[in-house]
């Protein structure tokens, strides 16, 4: 009775349109199916309703659930997956799978992010970055995001640098998910269905075109990530494809923010 009046409760998510990580927790709500309404900030001039709500990182996306508020992206969606229990699950079903997720997101918050706080101070300036809890949310957030704000923001050989640094987290990327794709035959990370990885990595695959388009890359994922290409079919055709923003105003965006910054 409490878990059914629980997901009676009203739902507003704070949002900036431009965000991934506001965009991981409006997937996720999307394949669960849930209604909710969404309440667009201006980060410029954060609302009393976002301050009151997040009084420790100021910032975006957060959930309010009821009387509730729950911040952080990666929190958001594991807190939606466990709430709204009777939908599709994101996380793994057994519990080893989620205590070798946590595990690793301890590994990440005491050994690797302490070496991340340049970039990571950088990155919040632009695009309000939130702490990553999954070691897949660790390297799509910081070394797939780093190496696009990079070469959107360098020029001459850093660019060449932060380009070939980003081809070779892809390739990394492309081995787990080749190897995912080989035992399961499906697509994505969670299988048939998008799992809990995949909502993370999803909002950051329409920067690719972005890239290409003001940065001057090619990646041709067709040819050099099949894999990765695979998916990316596979999330167009998905239910939740809409959720992304359209890559042209993206790129606007990006052009906008980033050319004023130079």
């Amino acid at each position: 009775m409490a878990e059914m009046k629980q997901e009676t409760q009203k739902l507003q998510l704070l949002y900036f349109w431009a965000s991934p990580f506001s965009q991981r927790v409006e997937i996720a709500l999307a394949l669960k199916g849930i209604e909710y309404e969404k309440l667009h900030q201006n980060l410029a001039h954060k609302s009393p309703l976002l301050l009151a709500s997040n009084p420790v990182y100021k910032k975006i996306p957060v959930l309010l659930h009821g009387d509730r508020a729950i911040c952080e992206s990666t929190i958001i969606v594991q807190y939606i997956d466990e709430a709204f229990d009777g939908h599709q699950n994101l996380l793994p079903a057994d519990a080893y799978g989620r205590a070798t997720a946590r595990f690793w997101a301890d590994f990440v918050d005491k050994k690797v992010k302490e070496s991340s706080g340049s970039w990571q101070r950088r990155l919040k300036k632009y695009f309000l970055l939130d702490n990553s809890h999954h070691i897949w949310c660790f390297f799509l957030s910081w070394q797939i995001f780093d190496g696009i704000t990079q070469i959107l923001y360098s020029q001459g050989d850093d660019r060449k640098t932060a380009g070939e640094n980003l081809i070779k987290s892809l390739e990394i990327l492309e081995d787990a998910l080749r190897k995912v794709s080989e035992e399961s035959g499906l697509p994505f990370f969670g299988g048939e269905k998008m799992g809990f990885v995949d909502v993370m990595f999803a909002p950051f695959f329409c920067w690719f075109p972005v890239i290409e388009s003001v940065g001057g890359f090619k990646f041709c994922f067709e040819e050099k990530y099949p894999s990765l290409h695979a998916w990316l079919k596979a999330f167009e055709k998905s239910s939740v494809a809409s959720v992304l923003p359209d890559q042209e105003k993206v790129t606007e965006f990006v052009i906008n923010r980033y050319r004023k910054e130079s």
